[in-house]
């Protein structure tokens, strides 16, 4: 460089400023003058100046708008996956709830009884009834029972059949019978007549009276113990006439060894009635009267027995029928009953 009075030139300065065109030379103004307002033009060219100077960054433009595009569409393909999932979601499914358990039944169980030994007869001694003081019992009790109801099954369920043997029973019929069928009870059957004062008349039965009527069901009774009492109430489920009938009662049952002996029969009724044994007259009770008793012997040997009670109800409208037994040279009578003799069936 020149060690001349020129001040040093500035080369970076030089080479930033932008080259422009030389300016001419203007004339001073004279003394008075007012200069006018700068032009427009170099307003603008120095704004074009201060944008050249400050380019904008295009790489950086383009990363931000991509940046851009990919997270809008992140946002639109996860919010539409979240409405897809929402509108295909599956319904819940209710499952039916277990059916209720069933009890199982027990199991049936066969027993099977032992025939009992045979046991010595027992002999009881019986005071004087006359010395008791027993109270008077008053009782409404109904004359017919139209079905009755116990604890233990009937037929085979007892063990009737071959090899079994029937436990005793306590059925309480305080009627003529029941419509509801009994193994080895009296089966009965209802005559309905216009008038009958005679089971039998000249060894002829009733059989031959005029005008019976012969119903279908039958009645079934273990034993007979019925009090002289009113009867208007007839047979529920067989017919309601209360007088001018008959029932005819046949039972067949073994006798077993140990109880064979002579035995006492007592037979009362209102009105009439006969007891039979295979065939032959114990007693016989009949004719038209009240409430009367007759007694009768007979030996009773092991093996089937068949026993026939028949008995007739004249005009309205007091009745009864009694029957009981005891073995020869005892004191009590008690009601023949014969679930007394279930056990020893075969």
């Amino acid at each position: 460089m020149s060690s001349d009075n020129k001040s040093p030139i500035n080369i970076m300065a030089w080479k930033k400023a932008p080259a422009s065109a030389p300016q001419p030379l203007q004339e001073r103004p004279p003394a008075g003058h007012v200069s006018p307002e700068p032009r427009k033009s170099a307003s603008v060219n120095h704004m074009l100046h201060q944008a050249r100077r400050r380019k904008l960054n295009l790489p950086l433009l383009e990363v931000l708008g991509i940046s851009f595009a990919v997270h809008l569409a992140g946002l639109l393909i996860l919010g539409g996956l979240t409405i897809y999932k929402m509108t295909q979601q599956p319904e819940p499914e209710f499952e039916a709830p277990p059916p209720p358990e069933q009890s199982t039944p027990p199991p049936e169980i066969s027993v099977k009884l032992a025939k009992p030994s045979a046991a010595p007869p027992m002999k009881m001694t019986v005071q004087n009834l006359s010395q008791l003081n027993l109270p008077q019992l008053d009782m409404d009790i109904p004359v017919i029972a139209e079905r009755v109801t116990f604890g233990q099954g009937r037929g085979d369920g007892l063990g009737f059949g071959k090899g079994g043997v029937a436990p005793s029973l306590n059925i309480k019929i305080d009627s003529f019978g029941t419509t509801e069928e009994l193994p080895y009870a009296w089966k009965g059957t209802v005559y309905l007549f216009e008038s009958i004062h005679n089971l039998r008349s000249d060894g002829k039965w009733y059989d031959a009276t005029e005008h019976k009527r012969r119903q279908g069901k039958k009645l079934y009774n273990y034993a007979f113990n019925i009090p002289m009492r009113d009867f208007t109430e007839g047979f529920p489920g067989i017919s309601k006439q209360f007088e001018w009938f008959a029932i005819d009662f046949e039972t067949e049952f073994y006798w077993p060894p140990e109880l064979a002996g002579d035995y006492e029969f007592r037979l009362e009724s209102d009105d009439g009635s006969i007891l039979m044994m295979d065939g032959k007259d114990v007693i016989n009770n009949d004719g038209m009267h009240a409430m009367q008793a007759k007694e009768g012997r007979v030996t009773i040997h092991e093996g089937k027995r068949t026993f026939r009670l028949a008995y007739f109800q004249g005009p309205a409208k007091n009745l009864g029928l009694i029957l009981q037994y005891r073995r020869v040279g005892e004191g009590a009578w008690k009601v023949f009953d014969i679930q007394d003799y279930l056990r020893y069936q075969k």
